[in-house]
């Protein structure tokens, strides 16, 4: 599972600017158990650089496959919202 805090980069595409990944579970639930109906609840905290700048920024979570590469359908991950840091 990846947790990214994302903005929006010169050239238009997403920059992460923070994040945080792990197993879900952290490793005790790994996909293949999962069942259909299922709601799997990780909790993540994302360390902040101490330079980051205020501003408007996406929180996204996504998948990665069994290879480390993003599932094709989650892309650049699904957008939870929006975070103003002041």
């Amino acid at each position: 599972v990846f947790t990214h805090l994302v903005t929006q980069g010169d050239d238009g595409s997403a920059q992460v600017v923070a994040g945080a990944d792990s197993r879900p579970g952290a490793g005790s639930l790994p996909t293949t158990r999962w069942q259909p109906g299922w709601r799997i609840l990780d909790e993540y905290q994302i360390v902040l650089p101490d330079d980051l700048p205020p501003g408007e920024y996406a929180l996204r979570a996504g998948l990665y496959a069994p290879d480390g590469m993003r599932l094709p359908d989650a892309g650049e991950g699904f957008e939870l919202g929006e975070v103003r840091l002041e």
